[in-house]
This record gives structure tokens, C-alpha cells and sequence, in this order.
């Protein structure tokens, strides 16, 4: 992904408890993204663009990466509830819909996910830092605000 600075200052630029080396690990990403649609922009994929992703080579890595994909996603789903009690039910729906969507042996992802030897771990992994990923958004939320309070005591 790449942003001006002008555009992240108008969408209200990073949230700490989102990233980092904090419980919630891995969700500044998508909180951007939707972000970008919410205040109108269009998000554009361009295939002659170059970004550095850095892809794990020792399978460990692979599955503390995985793990923490399964965190940020539902730490960021945490924060949008929280912020927007309203959307809690259709939240509910979708996420049960999801929820089906994923376990279908029907769906041609997870299909793929078979044909192209997928180990389940990694399945499992994401799904067990999905279960942490709310409690991890209230670990980072709660330590951003000791240290805020730590800073303006001075």
C-alpha cells in the first residue's frame, strides 16, 4: 500500500493500538483501507507498482505471521464495534455468514487450500489469533492510555 501524508492526515493517521510490537499486532492495514472508503476514496490496484512485502522463509516465522494476521483482523473488527455500537447487528449476521463461508468444503478456497497441500495448522493458527484479537485490541488500548497518562504527568 502507499499513502500521501496528506491523505493519512485526513483520515486521522495511525492508530498505536492497531500495530506494532503492541498485543494487536497487524491491523494499521486494513483500519486504513477502510478508512480510504469510508471518507470516499477510491482504493486502486496498480500491477506496475513495486512493494516490499517481506515473505517468511522458516515455516515458525510462517505461523507467528499467520497467527498475527488472525489478531489484527479481529482487534480492528473490535474497534469498529466499539466505535460504531449501530452496526452490531448486521456485524453479527455477516460474521456468522463468514463464519459459514469458511468451514464450507463447498467454497473453492478452502478447496485450493487442499489441493495445494495448505497445512491445517496454519488454518488453525489464524482462527486461535482471531479468538485473542478482541482481547488484544483492549491490551493495547488500555497500555496507549497508561502511557499518555505517564506522559502528561511528565
Amino acid at each position: 500500500m502507499a499513502f500521501t501524508a496528506a491523505v493519512l492526515r485526513e483520515i486521522g493517521g495511525f492508530d498505536p493500538a492497531l500495530g506494532g510490537a503492541g498485543p494487536s499486532r497487524c491491523a494499521q492495514d486494513i483500519a486504513h483501507l477502510f478508512k480510504l472508503v469510508i471518507y470516499g476514496h477510491k482504493l486502486v490496484y496498480e500491477p506496475a507498482s513495486l512493494v516490499y512485502h517481506q515473505n517468511r522463509r522458516e515455516y515458525t516465522a510462517l505461523c507467528k505471521q499467520i497467527y498475527n494476521y488472525g489478531i489484527g483482523l479481529t482487534a480492528y473488527l473490535t474497534k469498529i464495534m466499539l466505535e460504531n455500537p449501530e452496526l452490531f447487528p448486521d456485524f453479527i449476521i455477516q460474521s456468522l455468514q463468514a463464519l459459514f463461508l469458511s468451514l464450507s468444503v463447498r467454497r473453492l478456497k478452502n478447496q485450493k487450500k487442499s489441493e495445494t497441500h495448505y497445512p491445517q495448522e496454519l488454518s488453525m493458527l489464524k482462527l486461535k489469533g482471531m479468538l485473542y484479537g478482541p482481547l488484544a485490541y483492549i491490551q493495547s488500548k488500555r497500555a496507549e492510555s497508561m502511557l499518555r497518562n505517564r506522559i502528561s504527568a511528565g
